[in-house]
């Protein structure tokens, strides 16, 4: 391998090494932003759960249960995306902002239920709703960038993911043992969720009314 030497200095080298030009595209900072949010909390959701399960005075075979409902309904939604995939096109980045949206919702919905039947029913939901998220979290990168930067696009959201995992990890895990409750948690959890939508939201009325003022200019 040629030995790389670069005149503007070392920092230089590390940019465009990384391609870090693509942190000026503002629609690509709120891409990836947004889903190394919703990623997180869908990981550390569904890590807390059985703790979550067991501090509301259920039985191991009810917990496993429910556990248990969570992954085949994972499964089973991801293999009908998979085949209904064939027959017509889905946008990945409405897909991801689903997935993302209404599994917060269910979330703050499950904090509210103690009982067996309530938890496996929403965990069976949770469990279809991820689907979305882990389907769709690879290719809403693919269809922004041009296929030759896919590899440093991709590396930064994971540099991203990882930086999150690592601040926001602890300090909900400091805020749950502080408090003492899985509620407060979760509900931290839902807000990382919002913190995609609410921009990915922004950045739609904004994208949708620029091409209504196009339009209007055109027409004219």
């Amino acid at each position: 391998m040629p030995i790389i030497k670069n005149k503007e200095g070392k920092w230089q080298t590390v940019a465009e090494f990384l391609d870090l030009t693509l942190l000026k595209d503002l629609i690509f900072d709120n891409i990836v932003f947004g889903m190394a949010l919703a990623f997180f909390a869908d990981l550390t959701f569904f890590t807390l759960e059985p703790l979550f399960l067991d501090k509301n005075s259920l039985s191991k075979t009810e917990i496993a249960n429910i556990i248990a409902v969570g992954g085949a309904t994972d499964m089973l939604a991801r293999l009908l995306l998979g085949v209904s995939g064939q027959f017509f096109r889905m946008n990945s980045r409405y897909m991801f902002y689903s997935g993302a949206l209404f599994s917060a919702l269910f979330r703050l919905v499950l904090v509210n239920y103690t009982t067996y039947t309530p938890l496996l029913i929403l965990t069976g939901i949770l469990g279809a709703l991820r689907s979305l998220v882990h389907i769709a979290q690879p290719i809403v990168m693919a269809e922004h960038v041009p296929i030759e930067r896919y590899p440093p696009a991709y590396g930064l959201y994971m540099l991203l993911a990882g930086g999150i995992s690592l601040s926001v990890g602890p300090m909900i895990g400091f805020i749950r043992d502080y408090t003492g409750s899985y509620r407060v948690a979760f509900i931290m959890l839902a807000i990382c969720n919002f913190c995609c939508v609410v921009p990915w939201t922004i950045e739609g009325v904004i994208r949708f009314l620029k091409r209504r003022k196009t339009l209007q200019a055109t027409n004219r």
